[in-house]
């Protein structure tokens, strides 16, 4: 089965997860990515296309070259849609800090530490990746201090995955599902 991304696209920031691939010769990859990028692309599709249209797509990414044009287009991208990787990527790091820098216990959320270390704070980075993925996605276009996100060269906004599929014949927008903003606070 194709994938979306691999851990290599975390290897440079904004997105930059460190181990993400393995440098040392002889070593494996970085399961817990590879789990985690499993797991949430499964995930991400059925919330953007639904269930029956993720599986089209995902049986489409083993033959790219052969497959719809639309399935062709939603993975590289058209127009001024930038295509599925720019919209996941973000998504899936803000996840990957979830899951991996912020721990719950019975005395409430904290951060894991080493002995000697220290943990530097992740919510702004995981507060910007976020509304960075909302307006690729969904058309929520700014942070919290009212930038917007990536204007394209001739400074007009890039088209969201939700305008992308909206506009394209043959894929249907009813299993659409809408995110929330989230800020500093995790509200």
């Amino acid at each position: 089965m194709g994938k979306i991304v691999t851990p290599s696209d975390f290897e440079l920031q904004p997105y930059f997860i460190p181990g993400a691939v393995s440098v040392n010769s002889g070593e494996g990859a970085n399961l817990d990515l590879d789990k985690l990028i499993d797991e949430l692309e499964v995930r991400f599709l059925e919330d953007a296309l639904g269930k029956v249209q993720a599986d089209e797509f995902y049986s489409a990414l083993d033959d790219l070259g052969a497959a719809d044009q639309k399935w062709q287009d939603l993975f590289n991208g058209k127009d001024e849609y930038g295509g599925i990787k720019r919209v996941f990527v973000p998504f899936l790091f803000t996840e990957w800090i979830r899951n991996n820098e912020i721990r719950l216990s019975n005395s409430g959320a904290h951060r894991p530490k080493v002995k000697g270390s220290w943990t530097a704070d992740f919510n702004q980075h995981f507060v910007e990746a976020w509304s960075r993925f909302l307006s690729l996605y969904q058309n929520v276009s700014s942070d919290s201090w009212g930038r917007y996100f990536d204007l394209g060269a001739d400074g007009y906004d890039p088209k969201t995955l939700k305008e992308f599929i909206e506009e394209t014949d043959g894929i249907d927008d009813q299993f659409f599902r809408l995110y929330e903003q989230q800020n500093q606070l995790g509200f």
